[in-house]
């Protein structure tokens, strides 16, 4: 079996990176836009982040949230992992859920839509917003799917 030169990365079946592999000890492999991108992504304001994605629920559950000691960036990324999983109208339902019990927290939130909605994790395609990107399919190979006629 040949040495492979790239590193595939999966979530379940989606394929989410491909980077350079090294067969190097105590060797850090980073893509060259990641620092960039997490620069972007800790400059970004978190409100604005959940309430583009939730609406009105967003906005009010981020206010009750404010109001606690919780990481706001924190819990965005969570309900962003969530909304990847579950799918976004689901997670807004589980959030109304959980500010109508009193709470806040990806945790309760993750608790109602497993639990109380009974939803399983779905691998559905990352969307990055960009049409060309988001119609990209791969395989485990890396090589984007062949449509057949």
């Amino acid at each position: 079996m040949p040495l492979t030169t790239r590193a595939e990365f999966f979530l379940g079946p989606k394929w989410v990176a491909e980077h350079a592999r090294s067969w190097d000890t105590g060797v850090d492999i980073e893509d060259s836009t990641h620092p960039g991108d997490l620069r972007a992504f800790r400059q970004a304001d978190p409100h604005s982040a959940i309430v583009d994605r939730f609406g009105d629920v967003g906005r009010r559950y981020f206010d009750t949230l404010a109001a606690s000691r919780q990481s706001l960036r924190r819990e965005l990324l969570r309900l962003t992992y969530l909304a990847e999983l579950f799918g976004s109208r689901e997670t807004r339902s589980a959030m109304e859920a959980v500010m109508h019990s009193g709470h806040v927290g990806g945790e309760y939130v993750e608790f109602v839509l497993r639990h109380q909605h009974r939803l399983e994790p779905a691998f559905t395609p990352l969307r990055l917003g960009n049409p060309a990107l988001d119609a990209l399919a791969h395989t485990r190979s890396g090589r984007p799917y062949q449509r057949r006629l």
